[in-house]
This record gives structure tokens, sequence and C-alpha cells, in this order.
């Protein structure tokens, strides 16, 4: 039996478990005080990453269908909560903690992944286009670019709105999630936008070319040639010799439909110019927005962050 990892499981099961860390996060900024109580902190932050990311190896093997994978995502909170209030229970000592805490940690665990199901689910859909171009093509590139587009599209958006609705959520560790989802956006966003004027460019520059399937044109090793990845038109462009030389040679031969490649690439870069419009909002507004007072501060009111 193959158990080897294809890219589309391999990056489901990595973009899960990074929005289970992110949202981890979040809640120990919302409720246990932004990472000041560690050990349940760094509990909930290490069940929910490994639980998120088994979900997504799990998922992308055996779930076909949008429904399904946010019932599987919505299962997982209820585990994840479940396994999380039976340590609680074995930290208290009491007999009934142990049955009662893992009862109360699954629905409480169901009620918190309820908001993720949404990004998980965005990520589901993003990951099943993986393998759809040929490999090394520009849109297998985006392909593999989309689904942590849209984790740190939705990174930010949750960010924001955590910290809008919390006020205590204003911590260092949740700004710094913002900085680095706001980085890794416009990166990608730089990236796409690379690849989609490169299929522009391309597209211009075979507009005159000869079209046809190559089987019969005998392409020389110097011969560039161009994968969009995405459907088997050839356009060769060819030089003719000269009195002296006969004879049509390729000079270069682009491979794929360029009208599609670039529709696909737009889509791809709009959703990155939201990561990029976001990233800057998000860092106007931490700039603009103080943090949470912190509770230990010294008797004189003092705010160590201020």
């Amino acid at each position: 039996m193959n158990i080897a990892m294809r890219p589309a499981d391999r990056t489901l099961a990595l973009v899960a478990a990074t929005l289970g860390f992110v949202g981890a996060a979040f809640l120990a900024c919302i409720w246990l005080d932004g990472f000041r109580m560690a050990v349940p902190s760094m509990l909930l932050v290490v069940s929910t990453t490994v639980v998120a990311g088994g979900l997504g190896q799990v998922a992308s093997r055996r779930i076909e269908s949008a429904v399904g994978f946010a019932t599987a995502a919505l299962a997982a909170g209820a585990v994840n909560g479940a396994v999380l209030g039976f340590i609680a229970g074995l930290g208290l000592g009491h007999g009934g903690a142990i049955f009662m805490l893992p009862i109360a940690g699954a629905a409480f665990g169901l009620f918190c992944a309820m908001p993720f199901v949404p990004a998980l689910t965005i990520a589901f859909q993003a990951t099943r286009r993986l393998g759809r171009a040929r490999a090394g093509s520009l849109v297998d590139e985006a392909d593999r670019r989309a689904p942590w587009t849209a984790t740190a599209v939705t990174v930010l958006v949750c960010g924001m709105a955590v910290a809008s609705a919390f006020p205590q959520a204003r911590q260092p560790t949740l700004f710094a999630i913002l900085f680095g989802a706001g980085a890794v956006s416009v990166i990608l966003a730089l990236q796409t936008a690379r690849s989609w004027f490169r299929a522009r460019g391309w597209q211009q520059a075979f507009a005159g070319a000869e079209v046809g399937d190559g089987s019969a044109i005998d392409v020389p090793s110097g011969a560039e040639t161009f994968d969009l990845g995405i459907g088997e038109e050839e356009h060769e462009l060819r030089h003719r010799g000269d009195a002296y030389r006969a004879g049509v040679r390729t000079k270069a031969r682009l491979v794929g439909d360029a009208l599609l490649a670039r529709q696909i690439l737009r889509k791809d870069l709009m959703l990155g110019v939201i990561g990029v419009l976001l990233c800057v909002l998000a860092t106007i507004w931490i700039v603009r927005t103080p943090l949470a007072p912190d509770p230990y501060g010294d008797a004189a009111g003092n705010v160590p962050w201020d």
C-alpha cells in the first residue's frame, strides 16, 4: 500500500495545522490572558494544531465535498475539546471531573470550531485545485500558492475581528500573527502578479505564432519552452532561413491555453490584492490601536507595554 503523501495531502495538512495554531493562539489571547497562563495555553495550542493537522491529512484523502469537510472540522473541534477536558479532569484529580469535563469540553470545542469552519473549508477548496495543471508550470505554481494566500487573508480578517470584538485579545502575540500573515500575503501577491504578467507577455509574444500539436515539429535543444500548465495547444515561434540557410527553425514554444491561464491567474491575483489591502489596513489599525492593559502591571497602574 502506498502511504506517500500527495502534494494536496501535505498542503491541506500544513494549512489546517497553521489555522489550528492561529485559532488556538487567538483563543489564548481572549480567554487565557495572552499566554500568561502558560500551561493551559500551550496545551490548547499543541492539541489544536495536532488535531487540525490530522484533520487536513485525513480529509484530503477521504473527503470529496466541502460539506463533508465542514462536518469533519466540527467533529475535530469536539474531539479536541474532549481531549483538553479529559486532561483538565486529570489535573483536578476528581473522579467526577474526569467524566464530566470531557463532555463539557466536547461541547465547548464544537462551539469554538464553528468560526473556523469557513476558513478551513476555503483552504480545502483551494487545495482541491492542486494537480489539475502540469507539474512545474505557471498555473501549477499559482495553484500551490492559492491555499496559502487564502490562509493569510483569512488570518488577517479573523485577527482584526477578534481584536475588535475582544479588547483583552489585543496582545503582542495576536499583533505578531497579523504582521506575519500580512507579510505572507504581500509576498504571495507579488509572485502571482509576476506570473500573470509573464503569461500576458507570452500571449502577446506568441500572438502571431503558428499553432499546432507539435507532434511533427523538431524542436532544437536551444529553443525555449514555456508551459502554462492548462490546455494542450502549442504555439511555435519560427525563424525562416535566408538564402544561404534554408529551412525553418523553432526559436521558442508556448504550451497551453494562454487565455485560460490568464483567467486563472487573474482570480488568484485578485485574492492576492485583497490580501495586500488587508495587510495595509491591518498595519494602520495596529499602529492606531493600543494594546490591552497588562493585568500584572505594578500597583501604580503603569503598563509595561505602553
